[in-house]
């Protein structure tokens, strides 16, 4: 039986206030900035939805589910055809009136591929994170 698996990322300090990060990112054309282009083939984006191809996944479509503004905008997406899952970004300011952000990934997964699948996810998330620390090109 399946169920939903959830994974976080760690919190991200970015270089810009909650408001312009949400502005940013609710294009979603803008979300390929954080994916290293060496991981990812055939990316495609219009302000709302994206797809691409990344191994050992195959494709990956995504578009934007809901927002909530500076605070949260969730992208629910499908991968392998077959298994849909959601990225939250959940925005907070910190106490230098920047942008905290942390990830979250919900998918439906079996026991098995629950397993398999932590590594892979948890390095992903890292891997935008770390993107989205070092970006510094926010105002839309």
């Amino acid at each position: 039986m399946a169920k939903i698996s959830r994974f976080e990322s760690r919190i991200a300090k970015l270089s810009c206030n909650p408001e312009d990060f949400y502005k940013f990112i609710t294009n979603i054309q803008n979300f390929g900035q954080f994916i290293p282009s060496d991981a990812i083939k055939k990316w495609q984006a219009t302000e709302d939805h994206c797809s691409f191809i990344i191994n050992p996944l195959g494709e990956i479509t995504m578009g934007i589910e809901s927002k909530i503004p500076y605070t949260q905008v969730v992208f629910k997406g499908n991968a392998l055809m077959t298994n849909d899952f959601s990225i939250a970004a959940v925005i907070t300011e910190n106490d230098q009136a920047k942008a905290d952000v942390r990830l979250i990934f919900e998918a439906e997964f079996n026991a098995i591929l629950a397993g398999m699948a932590a590594a892979p996810v948890q390095r992903f998330l890292e891997t935008i994170i770390l993107e989205m620390e070092k970006f510094d090109k926010w105002i839309v």
